[in-house]
Order: structure tokens, then sequence, then C-alpha cells
């Protein structure tokens, strides 16, 4: 080859090298965003799960509170009914 040919080859291959490597950087730069916004995603998933549990760890509380008021009432009735009945076989006598 002749030295402006030679010379042309090398500056072809320098532009093409530099060329790819910013090529090459772009599609790096797209996935570091998209990992962004994948974690990003992630904890706000997260967060979302945490205020889930937290409401139905406060719903079941709520469950049990009223379990334990619905029992009173239970026992409260059964005593009211048994004095009751109490009292009817006394006045039938």
């Amino acid at each position: 080859m002749n030295r402006p040919g030679t010379i042309a080859a090398i500056v072809a291959l320098l532009i093409g090298l530099l060329v790819g490597f910013l090529w090459w950087g772009t599609g790096t730069q797209q996935l570091e965003k998209q990992l962004v916004e994948a974690r990003a995603a992630t904890q706000a998933v997260q967060r979302q799960l945490e205020a889930a549990q937290t409401e139905a760890r406060q719903a079941g509380e709520k469950v049990k509170a009223v379990e334990e008021r619905l029992a009173a009432v239970e026992a409260d009735l059964a005593r009211e009914r048994a004095q009751r009945a109490r009292q009817a076989g006394k006045g039938k006598k």
C-alpha cells in the first residue's frame, strides 16, 4: 500500500473504533437506566407490601377485638337467659 492509503485506513479504523466505543457506551447507559428504574419499582412494591401487611395486621387485631366482644355479649346473653328462666320458673310454682 502507499502512504496516503495506509493513513486513510488507520484513520478509518480509529473512527470506527471511536464510533463503536460510543455506541457501546450508549447501550450501557440504557441498561444502567433500566436497572435504576427496576430498583425503584422494586422498592415501591416493597413499600406497598409492607403497608398491606400492616393493614392486615391491624385488621386482624380488630377482628380479634370484635370476636372477644362478641364472646362477652354471648356470655351476658346466656346469663340473662338463665336468670330469666329461673325467674320464670319461680313464678309458675
